[in-house]
């Protein structure tokens, strides 16, 4: 039996909708992104899906297709850098206002700092102080002399998790 390759079908409709596109073909171009959509959304593979689905949520003529494609690109989960993102998030809100949309569902996390703690290792050998009106909390050492930074937080927690033999990379996602 002969083997389907539907990733490779999708892949090279990927590359003819972009050829199509720099043919000034954008008919075409749409219907192969249309194509290969299916195989790509929801499988790992991040960046080609926010690929086509901006591709397809900015070159479509029907709006309601550009804003369910715009959505998909808005996503807590996203691993595009934080500057990719808020041009995707950008982008949706202009639709949005193109489209004369009201009321939107969009969901954006709701973080309460009070109620975050992050514990590593043994215990941490610091103190939460209370700024001068009670509401911020701050960490700081117990000698009061340096205040611990969230990137030292982050490199902490990823290796006790992780281990210290995997590198750390320090990300600033926006969700």
């Amino acid at each position: 039996s002969q083997a389907k390759m539907y990733r490779r079908k999708a892949f090279h409709y990927v590359l003819a909708g972009h050829r199509f596109n720099q043919a000034s073909q954008p008919l075409l171009s749409l219907k192969c992104y249309d194509l290969a959509a299916p195989e790509y959304l929801d499988k790992g593979w991040s960046f080609a899906e926010d690929h086509i689905m901006f591709t397809l949520s900015h070159e479509s003529k029907d709006s309601q297709y550009q804003a369910e494609c715009a959505t998909k690109l808005v996503k807590p989960s996203s691993q595009q850098f934080m500057d990719q993102q808020a041009a995707f998030i950008e982008h949706y809100l202009k639709l949005l206002a193109r489209n004369g949309t009201k009321n939107p569902l969009f969901v954006i996390p709701l973080i309460k700092a009070n109620d975050i703690r992050v514990i590593y290792g043994e215990k941490p050998d610091v103190l939460p102080v209370p700024d001068d009106e009670g509401r911020d909390m701050k960490v700081r050492a117990k000698d009061d002399t340096q205040i611990i930074e969230w990137e030292d937080l982050e490199r902490l927690a990823f290796h006790s998790g992780l281990g210290s033999k995997k590198p750390f990379k320090h990300g600033c996602p926006m969700f």
